[in-house]
């Protein structure tokens, strides 16, 4: 590995736990003291090394790497986390994870929100489906 891989991939590795982070962060501020400990177990252990691992492993990949090296480096990076941390979350901790809607086609829908309400995509809004 080249000196320029091994700095595109540390940084690939910090935009990653902040993905994980932000969505922690999040989670907290929505819940407060009933997040569960294990939850924060989980967090700052399992899933901060699991993520990691999966960006040194995507690393490994030529068009990852060229993504690492252009200006959508940290979307796909968060991209990469939210596919993985969601149906680890749901697994784990669904009681955490915004509500989610079934329609009458079976697939999952967010709640409606009034214009009011809508904003950017949150990392949790991401988790949803």
């Amino acid at each position: 590995m080249t000196l320029a891989q091994d700095s595109s991939t540390d940084r690939a590795e910090v935009l990653a736990v902040d993905a994980l982070d932000d969505i922690a962060a999040q989670l907290i501020r929505a819940h407060g003291p009933r997040v569960p400990c294990e939850f924060l177990d989980w967090i700052g252990l399992e899933a901060t090394l699991h993520v990691r691992s999966l960006i040194r492993h995507s690393m490994k990949d030529p068009g990852f790497a060229r993504q690492m090296q252009s200006s959508v480096a940290e979307s796909t990076v968060r991209r990469l986390v939210h596919r993985w941390l969601a149906p680890q979350l749901r697994a784990r901790f669904n009681a955490l994870l915004p509500p989610v809607q079934v329609g009458g086609d079976g697939a999952a829908q967010p709640q409606r929100q009034d214009a009011w309400q809508r904003t950017a995509p949150s990392a949790l809004d991401l988790l949803r489906t």
